[in-house]
């Protein structure tokens, strides 16, 4: 009688994402993912069949039920070994004939197990000497300033993502001899960056991916299907990097799996690389199922400044690529379950305490019966593409033009601030005039229903220095 077991990493972002440098948190996100495309094939061996592994979770068919409770053993003993925490959940169930049901009952298990689960918090001394990366840890007698959590990321983090973008296949040969320079750090890549001391950090999950593994009901089938993603995944992300930066590494991949993406680029790439990826991502998952025409993502891409703090960035980021995810699942609700990619952006100069949802809500004006939004955020992949177009066209306008009309939204009232554009419009040479006319129809809102209305110009002008 055979066994499903399955594993999945436990709160997978406090572990990357404790550390504050860089190169500690790609060092752990590093580590993690050895774990998922190397190491379990190793410790599985023969004794298994690994149905797969990658982006933090598994699912590997054992023969008999003691081999099963012995690789419970040997996963979390391993992962304890490799990053210094056994951060796993692992259990099994018996096989039957019905493949839907026994997975459904293993992660259901798994799940309750993640939430019996007590955590042990240790309170080191006042006194004690805190790890300068995580601030939580203590650091080591041989080294004085990282605990050993924090060295065993250190020591992994020196190019093992940008060895995997290097080898890749497609590009194999065109690597060879090519430039090796990588940013230590995110002050590092602001100086590559346009505007200077900005970086993009771009966060990106699948739409509805678990939903749909809920629907496979043969092994070989979940096989395919979850291979199929970690691979269009990397595939995407990669040659998306390539395109855009050629013999130049001003990029750093942060976090790389099953359907998970986390990358920090230049700024002013942001936006067009998240846009690029979500089309090749598409593309590459055609028909990855039957009656699924493609998958899609939806991207949280936060335009920065370099010495903000990851983890805060991540934070928002995460905020942005949910309301990307609310959108995504509106139109998939409204539109016979069309899978579309969805990007929210934000510029942030400074720091935000404010939740996003919040902000977006400041931006909404009702006026009777219409509201009246500030923003067209988040945007479809589609409409990301005529957005970029108009940020070019707003672009060849005057600066102090274009922040007349942005002080326009500042009005309470509607109809004053699109008396106020028409007058600024009206004033404008017959070249800028024309620019205007191309933008939204020569209107200042636009609306796809009687009572809602959006204009473009506020998240223009947030985006005009983030567009080349």
């Amino acid at each position: 009688m055979s066994y499903y077991l399955a594993f999945d990493f436990d709160k997978i972002h406090n572990y990357i994402f404790s550390p504050r440098k860089l190169k500690e948190i790609i060092g752990g996100s590093s580590l993690l993912d050895e774990f998922n495309r190397k190491d379990i094939m190793e410790i599985t061996g023969d004794k298994a069949k690994v149905i797969f592994s990658g982006g933090g979770t598994g699912l590997i068919e054992m023969q008999n039920e003691n081999d099963a409770v012995a690789m419970k053993s040997e996963i979390k003993n391993a992962l304890l070994e490799k990053t210094g925490n056994p951060m796993v959940t692992v259990e099994y169930v018996e096989a039957t004939d019905n493949f839907k049901n026994d997975i459904k009952k293993l992660f259901a298990k798994i799940k309750k197990a993640k939430m019996l689960r007590k955590e042990s918090v240790t309170i080191p001394p006042i006194s004690a000497q805190k790890c300068e990366s995580c601030g939580v840890r203590l650091s080591v007698e041989n080294n004085d300033s990282l605990c050993q959590l924090c060295q065993k990321k250190s020591a992994n983090s020196v190019d093992y993502f940008f060895k995997s973008y290097k080898d890749f296949k497609s590009y194999k040969d065109l690597f060879k001899g090519d430039n090796n320079r990588q940013c230590d750090n995110l002050e590092e890549l602001g100086r590559y960056s346009n505007p200077e001391n900005y970086i993009g950090l771009i966060y990106a999950d699948g739409n509805r991916i678990g939903q749909k593994v809920k629907t496979i009901t043969a092994e070989e089938v979940y096989k395919k299907f979850s291979s199929a993603i970690d691979n269009a995944t990397r595939e995407s992300v990669f040659e998306i990097l390539y395109s855009t930066y050629k013999q130049e590494n001003n990029f750093r991949i942060i976090l790389l799996g099953g359907d998970d993406i986390i990358i920090v680029t230049t700024a002013e790439k942001a936006l067009l690389i998240s846009k690029e990826i979500a089309k090749k991502f598409e593309e590459k998952t055609k028909n990855v199922l039957e009656n699924v025409p493609n998958l899609s993502l939806s991207f949280g891409v936060l335009l920065m400044k370099s010495h903000f703090p990851m983890a805060t960035g991540i934070e928002l980021a995460g905020q942005l690529m949910k309301e990307a995810k609310r959108k995504s699942f509106k139109i998939w609700s409204e539109q016979n379950q069309k899978e579309v990619s969805v990007i929210d952006f934000m510029v942030l100069s400074e720091s935000a305490s404010e939740r996003i949802s919040d902000i977006r809500s400041e931006m909404i004006v009702q006026s009777g019966s219409s509201k009246y939004i500030k923003t067209m955020k988040p945007y479809s992949r589609q409409e990301l593409g005529n957005f970029i177009e108009t940020v070019k066209k707003v672009n060849a306008l005057p600066r102090s033009r274009l922040y007349s009309i942005f002080e326009t939204l500042s009005f309470d009232d509607p109809a004053v601030a699109e008396f106020n554009y028409r007058t600024i419009k009206s004033r404008s040479t017959a070249k800028d005039k024309e620019i205007l006319d191309g933008i939204n129809n020569g209107n200042l809102w636009s609306s796809n229903s009687a009572t809602e209305f959006y204009t473009p110009f506020a998240d223009a002008v947030e985006a005009a220095d983030f567009i080349e």
